[in-house]
C-alpha cells in the first residue's frame, strides 16, 4: 500500500492511516513510522 498516495486522496495525514495499522496489529511498529508526526502538549 503507497500510504503517501492514498492519505491525500482520502483528505487525511499519512500519520493517520498508519497509527490505525500499528495500533490494530496488521503492521509492526516500526514499518512506516517514518510517517507519524509526534506533537508536545504542553499546559499552559
Amino acid at each position: 500500500m503507497d500510504i503517501e498516495r492514498f492519505a491525500p486522496d482520502v483528505g487525511v495525514s499519512p500519520g493517520i492511516v498508519v497509527g490505525p495499522l500499528h495500533n490494530d496489529g496488521p503492521w509492526d511498529w516500526g514499518r512506516d513510522n517514518r510517517l507519524r508526526r509526534r506533537i508536545q502538549i504542553t499546559e499552559e
